[in-house]
């Protein structure tokens, strides 16, 4: 022992560092100095005696929207949105203080430490000129400045730096306002969704234009101004309102830019003839819109073989790559000759609903089938699928148009419609039993209808994994057709997160 202790006292404990040695520190590993502002603080920054200037950030918030600032336009692409950043100006010198877009540097710093500058402009609110303007003592002005960033991205701070003196900090993470709803993915309000699901009658930033589709409904065979429809085609017609979100300079601009097209409930696609019409004449639309964004009417025609059974319509700028696709449930449009589904011969109700469900479970719901009007025959009952939506996956990233948008439930989740995979992977699977034997199948059931009928299915997604289902552009259920007329009739259970 007497030995170890000799040895250990030729190793001495380390002591505190040579002052020399705590004082030194590696070059760039310290922030800039600064302090930490709330939006709605004021501050004030720089040379107190030569271009100090107060500031206060008065809101920041994520869009999808465009704007104009004189020949500007600010339009995103699908994989984008706008961070807007409202702020005053206030001079507090004795004397005038000329401010621009390079008075102060602009960052944002997203959750994964990436920066996002702001471009050389800033633009004065109530104007919408570019900012360029001596302030009296005292006198304020509002800017606004808009930073391009990608569809996910979650801002946690901005930092405001003027020439010299110290930076400003504005924490964000709860202070920065969320996208609409309508354009984010649920409980995800910094995650603008490439594909919307849309409603008729509210208009849509769709990149150059706007965009508000009012109805879509068959027209006969007739389409354009002296064509028509092969035997065995009919004429889709939709009725819309365009508008430019182009250059206000521009004495117009072309339409050329709105496609649309139609999804099937195979997944089948068909696009529109390519030629706007006047939303209520024959004659073809001239091709420009007027610079000052006043709507105009117009009417697509798209020509679609007779069995098809329209799923949605997507509508989009083919100017912007890629594009924000918007799409809008055509549930219940069938061909001329052919029954809706709210034809009465027959009631039919699911439940339990609304429901919400996801990857690993399973669930039995009841479909009561009651005949109407003294209707009596054999309906055949299969499963059905209407997607008219996204499916996102474990990194949450809505599903291009390409993929699977309306389908039958029942199907592998990773097939293929055109160049990407769905985000789910595995099978999901829809058991009917059938009363009359109380066996289950996922193929149809007959029933010959005289009264009313109760039969159970189950929904399992326990072979399922990848992602989850979302309602509002989501539903399942069952299908009846009676064969002899083609009647049918749809009844869904609504999906929610």
């Amino acid at each position: 022992m007497t030995a170890l202790l000799a040895l250990l006292a030729l190793y001495p404990p380390a002591g505190p560092l040579p002052l020399a040695d705590q004082d030194r520190v590696v070059q760039g590993t310290k922030p800039l100095a600064g302090d930490e502002v709330k939006v709605g603080q004021t501050v004030t920054l720089g040379d107190p005696k030569r271009d100090a200037v107060n500031v206060t950030v008065r809101s920041v918030g994520y869009s999808i929207d465009a704007f104009r600032h004189g020949a500007r336009v600010y339009a995103t692409r699908g994989d984008s949105k706008w961070v807007v950043v409202r702020y005053t100006l206030q001079n507090p010198l004795p004397k005038d203080l000329q401010v621009n877009w390079s008075t102060l540097a602009w960052t944002l710093v997203d959750a994964e430490d990436t920066n996002f500058e702001t471009p050389n402009e800033a633009f004065v609110e109530s104007s919408g000129a570019p900012l360029t303007q001596d302030l009296k003592p005292g006198q304020k002005i509002d800017v606004v400045r808009y930073f391009l960033v990608g569809a996910k991205s979650q801002i946690a701070k901005l930092i405001v730096r003027p020439a010299s003196g110290k930076v400003a900090r504005v924490p964000l993470s709860t202070a920065i306002t969320a996208l609409p709803e309508a354009f984010a993915e649920p409980g995800q309000g910094h995650v603008a969704l490439e594909t919307v699901p849309a409603e008729f009658g509210r208009a849509y930033p769709a990149g150059s234009y706007t965009v508000t589709v009012d109805s879509v409904a068959y027209s006969g065979p007739k389409y354009g101004r002296d064509r028509t429809a092969n035997p065995g085609e009919s004429v889709l017609t939709v009725q819309m309102k365009v508008a430019t979100n182009a250059d206000p300079d521009r004495t117009s601009q072309p339409v050329s830019g709105v496609r649309l097209e139609v999804i099937d409930e195979d997944g089948q696609r068909v696009r529109d003839t390519g030629t706007p019409w006047g939303g209520r004449d024959d004659r073809p639309f001239s091709g420009s819109l007027p610079s000052d964004r006043t709507p105009v009417g117009l009417r697509y025609q798209i020509v679609v073989p007779n069995s098809t059974r329209p799923g949605a319509l997507a509508v989009w700028d083919d100017l912007v790559s890629p594009p924000r696709r918007y799409l809008f449930s055509l549930a219940g449009v069938t061909p001329p000759g052919s029954t809706t589904p709210d034809t009465e011969f027959l009631s039919m109700t699911v439940s339990p609903q609304p429901t919400a469900m996801r990857p690993g479970q399973s669930q039995v719901f009841k479909a009561t089938l009651t005949p109407l009007g003294g209707y009596a025959g054999t309906v055949e009952v299969s499963a059905v699928r209407i997607f008219v939506g996204r499916i996102l996956g474990e990194e949450r990233q809505p599903v291009e148009l390409d993929e699977v948008l309306v389908t039958q439930i029942g199907g592998l989740f990773g097939r293929k419609f055109g160049s990407r995979p769905t985000l789910l992977a595995g099978r999901h699977r829809v058991a009917i039993t059938d009363p009359a034997t109380g066996s289950a199948t996922e193929g149809t059931v007959r029933l010959n209808l005289t009264g009313p009928v109760e039969l159970t299915f189950v929904v399992d997604l326990t072979q399922l994994s990848g992602g989850q289902l979302l309602g509002a552009s989501q539903s399942f259920g069952l299908m009846a057709i009676d064969p002899s007329t083609g009647q049918r009739r749809v009844a869904l259970v609504r999906l929610v997160p």
